[in-house]
């Protein structure tokens, strides 16, 4: 405990730069963070050449088979997300994204040591890198939001926009090592020549990761304790001239016989509270089932073309545009989020997966309409990921919203499994097209329950109601 004492007191220069001047730079560290963290969506490019060193190697393993590196990787994320915040509030929230930046770069140089042996491989490519993923998640959005507490659809947007663009960065760099002679696949199955360059693209990758995480975390620097009082001071006196203009528009809400809510908190207190609260457990179903279908076309679209006579060029170009759109994406939510209500955007984002999802396997075989739906489906799921965590702070707000965060990632998880044992059991009886239909029925049901939530939580009348029960006890 003395080391990491030390080693937090040591000062950063960024510490003497101006508050917002250094929550801009916190801001980019988080998106480079996330960069990192955003290669998770490389698993839609690698997942065909894993499979096919694999089965050049005399293992029967299928795609489907090897798909399970991606809800495996998430499980992991999922595992830790709850703790990242909570851990590094004990041991320094920039230590924590520094050993994070190292775990993720080492999880994929070790990779590229074991990819004849699959459990070893899920090991460190997916569990382990998923496993540093959760820990340094959260501390990115977390940091931002004390700089931008009023701003956290844009805080939000900008840090996953980095998840969205991580494979943009890669892709290209994993094609040129892996097919520079654009070698077809035959069957979904690349021959020796192409596969055998798969230890030596890992381990490029896990050297670029922990470099460019690395300058992200050294980027974060949290506001002293001071400005943080300074900031809450700024968000309690806002709090109060909303309450008094509710008071003012509803006269009856300014007395109450036995208990007055004007002192009682106006957010989530303790992790508890918000987990005994009916929408936290809705905020899971929405990440799963919103989401659900945007996880298995952007871990399976190029299996799938490629039964359909798409090169591999070709299917790099559209990750690549995909990945682009996925951090666009990210901010254009973020954004919307603070124009128009939750609602309309579940009605616009579901009904964009809908039209893709029901007429995907319609157009297949035509280039350029395949492309263009992919990309929406990129624009749609991506979005997903600035939406959910600037609803959930603004829900629970500040002291525990980042931690409950945690907790609705759990939903994204489910739905990484839910889609990768319907891959692996269904889609070969009932075919692709049938799949996708299956996912729209989902969409479509998601759509009809999820258009009368009220997002709006009471806190106070939560804790007035709480305060009653405690009362009539005694």
């Amino acid at each position: 405990m003395q080391i990491i004492n030390k080693l937090n007191s040591i000062q950063s220069p960024l510490a003497r730069l101006p508050f917002q001047t250094r929550g801009y730079l916190s801001l980019f560290g988080g998106f480079l963070i996330h960069l990192i963290l955003g290669t998770f969506y490389l698993w839609s490019t690698m997942n065909t050449y894993v499979t096919s060193y694999l089965r050049n190697d005399g293992q029967n393993y299928t795609n489907a088979d090897v798909n399970a590196v991606f809800p495996f990787m998430m499980l992991a994320i999922n595992i830790c997300n709850p703790f990242g915040v909570i851990l590094a509030k004990k041991i320094g929230f920039r230590l924590q994204a520094v050993v994070c930046s190292f775990i993720l770069g080492v999880s994929v140089v070790l990779s590229s040591f074991f990819v004849d042996n699959f459990i070893l491989f899920s090991f460190f490519y997916g569990f382990m890198f998923g496993f540093a993923t959760g820990l340094v998640y959260m501390i990115p959005f977390n940091t931002s939001y004390l700089y931008f507490p009023h701003r956290k659809g844009f805080a939000s947007g900008v840090i996953s926009a980095g998840f969205g663009f991580g494979a943009t960065l890669f892709l290209w760099l994993v094609y040129s090592f892996m097919n520079p002679h654009d070698i077809r696949p035959i069957n979904s199955l690349f021959p020796k020549q192409v596969s055998e360059n798969l230890p030596d693209t890992l381990l490029t990758l896990g050297f670029l990761y922990f470099i460019i995480s690395l300058i992200g975390a050294l980027l974060i620097e949290r506001p002293t304790q001071e400005e943080i009082d300074q900031v809450e001071q700024e968000i309690q006196q806002n709090d109060i001239q909303q309450e008094m203009q509710l008071l003012k528009n509803d006269y009856s809400k300014a007395e109450d016989k036995n208990i007055t809510s004007q002192n009682l908190p106006n957010e989530c207190q303790t992790f508890q509270d918000g987990m005994n609260t009916k929408i936290i457990y809705l905020t899971i179903a929405m990440a799963t089932l919103f989401c659900c279908y945007g996880i298995m076309i952007i871990a399976n679209f190029k299996p799938y073309a490629s039964q359909h006579n798409y090169n591999d060029s070709f299917l790099t170009f559209v990750a690549t545009i995909g990945s682009i759109v996925n951090g666009l994406a990210r901010l254009f939510w973020g954004y919307l989020m603070e124009k128009i209500t939750f609602k309309q955007i579940i009605l616009y984002n579901l009904g964009i997966q809908i039209f893709i999802s029901s007429t995907l396997d319609l157009i297949i075989d035509v280039p350029f309409l395949f492309f263009i739906y992919i990309i929406l489906a990129y624009f749609s799921y991506g979005g997903w990921y600035a939406k959910l965590p600037a609803l959930v702070a603004k829900i629970f707000g500040k002291k525990v919203g980042t931690t409950i965060y945690g907790i609705t990632f759990t939903g994204f998880t489910i739905a990484g499994w839910i889609q990768f044992f319907l891959v692996r059991q269904v889609q070969q009886d009932i075919g692709w097209g049938n799949l996708f239909l299956i996912f729209t029925v989902i969409q479509i049901l998601s759509l009809i329950y999820f258009k009368d939530i009220d997002f709006n939580f009471d806190w106070r009348a939560f804790y007035k109601n709480k305060q009653s029960n405690q009362i009539s006890k005694v």
